[in-house]
């Protein structure tokens, strides 16, 4: 990663910067891992042995909601139909992992009413094909006129085994890519 810091402006164009560069492409990361000698048995002190490990992953693309769209101050939240709602995003046809789409409500309601409840529901969405019918069952315990939020998220997970976690000295490494995008709406329950 260390040329990708180079290539990479600072400031509020960095995200913007890195997309083309990490997301929807294998990228190579070299992890280092400080191991205390006395815990690999090599010597009995305080000193360290640095160990490296490369794990190339991929990265997937930055997900969107397409639809319902967000693209004025006037639409920030929609009004959602729970009954066949239909989700949208931009497809990434190399993610093999699907997405997890979270359904969330902390009892606030568009009339400014606040409850003290807390619900989040969560379902996998196991194909990448850039549109699903959300189940019913996502929007339970949510009332009419709540003030929710759904987060899409696309993700990806290596488990890294080096030398030294498979001899069971020490935890093997998790290295973690997400992406996730979040449409706050109001949800609806009766058309009458």
């Amino acid at each position: 990663m260390s040329d990708l810091n180079n290539n990479i402006p600072n400031g509020s164009q960095r995200i913007k910067a890195a997309a083309p560069i990490l997301y929807g492409q294998n990228v190579s990361f070299t992890l280092s891992r400080n191991i205390p000698q006395n815990i690999t048995g090599l010597q009995k002190s305080n000193s360290t042995v640095s160990a490296d490990t490369t794990v190339t992953m991929y990265i997937p693309e930055l997900v969107e909601i397409s639809s319902p769209k967000v693209e004025t101050s006037k639409d920030l939240m929609p009004y959602c139909f729970y009954k066949n709602f239909v989700l949208k995003w931009n497809t990434d046809t190399k993610n093999e992992n699907g997405l997890v789409v979270v359904v969330e409500w902390s009892g606030m309601y568009v009339t400014g009413q606040k409850e003290n409840k807390y619900v989040r529901n969560i379902d996998i969405i196991t194909d990448d094909n850039g549109s699903t019918t959300l189940k019913n069952e996502i929007f339970n315990g949510i009332s009419e006129n709540a003030i929710a939020f759904i987060t899409l998220l696309r993700g990806n997970i290596a488990i890294v085994d080096d030398y030294y976690s498979k001899q069971e000295i020490i935890d093997p490494y998790s290295l973690i890519a997400e992406t996730h995008a979040i449409l706050p709406f109001i949800l609806v329950r009766n058309l009458d």
